[in-house]
């Protein structure tokens, strides 16, 4: 089996949906591949982050009682109308908590999307050399890309994965920084007028450094200090 072949069986082997003989496959070419190894870890660890993120949203108990308290009384008054009542009322409820929190929310930051997807550890779709990443995304890219970050002495990029961040369209690079994963993730600009110049933060412990060039946004996302990151930003956009 081929590295492009298993990358395209990884999510349903991963679901548990394959045959007895196509497991076997997949499991012997990832003993032998260790980018395939990699990429099936990674996938795996976004999948579980993704799970217990989910598992972590819960309706507040305020909610449940409520509904609770309107079923009983409209079910006293009239037991069939009452119940169609009711339900209207606690579906009407459900909405009024999702509006809500959404407004409260805004709308989705990319910025935020991508620190996420880096701390989950979200697999690429292609793993390899700087030729083989691009040759991928010249067939899959969602838009005009340009790699954001060549390779040089201490940084390699190693993978690459087509996805969304926030509502806009993103590539999400992979690169090991001696010895340490970075990602860049790259996307459409949502202001053509914003500056040029780069941006430094912090954002759920990650250091976080973003410019705009040629109508996207790249965004760097690491655990690596800020100096350190500095120094794989392009001269043009880091002043040096």
């Amino acid at each position: 089996m081929e590295c492009e072949v298993l990358g395209r069986y990884l999510d349903l082997y991963l679901d548990g949906e394959l045959a007895v003989e196509e497991r076997a496959e997949i499991e012997a070419h990832l003993r032998g591949c260790e980018s395939c190894r990699m990429a099936a870890t990674h996938e795996a660890r976004f999948r579980t982050a993704v799970r217990h993120a989910m598992l972590g949203v819960r309706a507040p108990r305020s909610l449940h009682e409520q509904v609770a308290r309107r079923l009983r009384s409209r079910a006293d008054e009239a037991p069939r109308v009452g119940m169609v009542v009711a339900w209207a009322a606690s579906i009407a409820v459900v909405i009024g908590v999702a509006f809500g929190a959404s407004t409260v929310l805004g709308p989705a930051d990319p910025l935020d999307d991508a620190v996420a997807v880096h701390a989950a550890a979200s697999g690429s779709e292609v793993w390899g050399d700087a030729a083989r990443v691009t040759g991928f995304l010249r067939e899959r890219a969602p838009f005009t890309f340009r790699v954001p970050i060549e390779d040089r002495e201490g940084l390699r990029l190693v993978g690459a994965r087509v996805t969304r961040l926030g509502t806009s369209p993103a590539i999400v690079y992979q690169y090991d920084l001696g010895g340490r994963r970075v990602s860049v993730a790259q996307y459409p600009l949502s202001d053509p007028a914003r500056p040029g110049g780069l941006r430094m933060d912090q954002r759920r412990g990650y250091t976080v450094a973003t410019w705009a060039d040629s109508g996207l946004e790249q965004a760097v996302v690491g655990d690596a200090p800020e100096q350190e990151v500095m120094r794989i930003i392009p001269a043009s956009y880091s002043g040096r």
